[in-house]
C-alpha cells in the first residue's frame, strides 16, 4: 500500500496547487508546485491508478434523528470512522508493466519452421519465418467526484468542516475522502475490472459508465482467444471446484502443459477460494511435506514444490465467482499497459461544491496468445 499512499499524497499536493491557482493566482500555485516536487516520493510516477467511481453523497441518515440537524462538538474524531474491508488490487504483483506513447501496446509473435536437414551440395533453403501482430489496447479511464461539503456543517460530522476557510477544497472532509475513503474502493474496482472487465464505449451524455466497462479484463480476453482458436483450453477430468479433487486438478493441468514450458516461470491464476481449497486438499492428502514445507502455505504455494510454478489467487476472480476458472501462462506473458504521462488530476469549484476529476490510460493483456492455457467450467466451454 505504500506506493498507493505515495500517489494519493501526490494527488493531494496537486489539488492544493490547483486550489491556490484559483484563489490567489499563479505565484502561489508555483510555490505549491515546488511543494509537490519535494513531496513526490520515488516511484510515484510508476503507480497504477484504479477504476471508475460514481458521485459521493454525504449522508447522515443513519445517526440519531436530532444529530442530523445540528453540530455539537464532542468526542468525534476521524480515527473513529470505520470502513469495511475491500479487495486489494493484486494483478500488478505478477504483471510486467509496459509503458506506451499511444493507445496500443504493440507486440508481435515470431515463429520459424524446422530448419535442419541432411547435407547436400546444392543450396536448398528450409525454414519459414512468420511474424504475427498481437497488440492490445489501453483505455481512457476516469474518476469524477462531486463533493458538497456544506451538507455536513450542521450534522454530527461538523468536525470535518472548516467554517473559517472559504475554500471548500481545503476542508478536512475533502482531504479525508481523497486520502482515506477513496483508495480502497479505487483499488477494489480495478481488481474486479482486471479480471471481469468488458469494455463499453463511452456515450456522449452525463450518465456514468459502468465500472466493468472501463477496459477488457483477462477473462474477456481469454474468452475471445479461445473463440478465435489462438489460446488453449485444458479439459480436465478433475473438478477444480471440488474440495477433494482440486489438488488433482492442478496436477492434471500441469501434466497437460507442453514440455517446453515445464521449466518456465509459470503463474497459475485462480480465485482465492480455489487456492485455499487446493491448500487444504494438498494438506489433507499429503501432509506438510518436509522437503518443501515453506511452499505448502496458503498464498505462497507452488506446485510440487517447484519454484517456477506459482499459484496466484486474484481477488477479481473471486469477486466474479469464477472459482472454476484458471489461467496458466508464463509470468513474462502477463502484461499491464499504461500510456506514458497519462495521469491527470484537476479540481473545479462552483456553487460551494468541489468537483475533482482524474483520468488516465490503462489496460491488461497477454503477450503471446499461444502460451495462454485456460481451464473453465464445462458449461462455459466450447467443447
Amino acid at each position: 500500500m505504500k506506493p498507493f499512499r505515495n500517489k494519493m499524497r501526490t494527488i493531494s499536493a496537486m489539488l492544493v496547487a490547483t486550489a491556490l491557482l484559483l484563489v490567489v493566482g499563479v505565484p502561489a500555485a508555483m510555490a505549491a508546485g515546488s511543494l509537490w516536487l519535494v513531496s513526490k516520493a520515488p516511484g510515484a510516477a510508476d503507480m497504477v491508478a484504479n477504476a471508475q467511481l460514481f458521485d459521493i453523497v454525504i449522508n447522515s441518515s443513519t445517526i440519531i434523528q436530532e444529530a442530523q440537524t445540528y453540530f455539537r462538538p464532542g468526542g468525534q474524531a476521524v480515527s473513529n470512522i470505520q470502513m469495511a474491508r475491500v479487495d486489494k488490487r493484486d494483478y500488478p504483483d505478477v504483471a510486467t508493466k509496459r509503458i506506451v506513447d499511444g493507445d496500443i501496446v504493440e507486440l508481435d509473435e515470431a515463429e520459424i519452421t524446422d530448419v535442419i536437414q541432411t547435407f547436400k551440395t546444392n543450396f536448398s533453403p528450409k525454414g519459414t519465418v512468420t511474424l504475427t501482430p498481437t497488440p492490445f489496447r489501453v483505455r481512457n479511464i476516469k474518476i469524477d467526484l462531486s463533493i458538497n461539503p456544506d451538507k455536513i456543517k450542521s450534522t454530527y460530522y461538523g468536525y470535518l468542516a472548516n467554517l473559517a476557510e472559504a475554500d471548500r477544497s481545503k476542508w478536512p472532509i475533502v482531504r479525508w475522502i481523497w486520502e482515506v475513503l477513496l483508495p480502497g474502493k479505487w483499488a477494489a474496482n480495478q481488481a474486479y475490472c482486471d479480471w471481469a472487465g468488458a469494455y463499453v464505449a463511452a456515450t456522449n451524455d452525463a450518465t456514468p459508465g459502468p465500472t466493468l466497462g472501463s477496459y477488457d479484463g483477462l477473462k474477456t480476453i481469454a474468452e475471445a482467444g479461445l473463440l478465435a482458436g489462438t489460446m488453449n483450453e485444458l479439459s480436465l477430468t478433475k473438478d477444480l471446484t471440488s474440495a477433494t479433487e482440486v489438488f488433482g486438478a492442478f496436477e492434471e493441468a500441469v501434466d497437460m502443459l507442453p514440455q517446453e514450458l515445464q521449466d518456465e516461470e509459470l503463474v497459475f491464476l485462480c480465485s482465492p477460494k480455489t487456492e485455499l481449497a487446493y491448500f487444504r486438499d494438498r494438506r489433507n492428502t499429503h501432509g506438510n511435506d518436509a522437503d518443501y514445507a515453506q511452499k505448502n502455505k496458503s498464498r505462497t504455494m507452488t506446485i510440487d514444490g517447484r519454484e517456477n510454478m506459482l499459484i496466484k489467487p486474484l481477488n477479481g476472480i473471486g469477486r466474479a465467482g469464477d472459482h472454476g476458472w484458471m489461467i496458466i501462462t508464463p509470468k513474462r506473458n502477463l502484461l499491464l499497459g499504461e500510456r506514458k504521462n497519462s495521469f491527470n488530476v484537476g479540481m473545479e469549484k462552483a456553487l460551494r461544491s468541489v468537483a475533482v476529476m482524474a483520468d488516465w490510460y490503462e489496460g491488461v493483456g497477454f503477450g503471446l496468445a499461444e502460451e495462454v492455457y485456460v481451464v473453465r467450467p464445462a458449461d462455459e466451454s466450447s467443447n
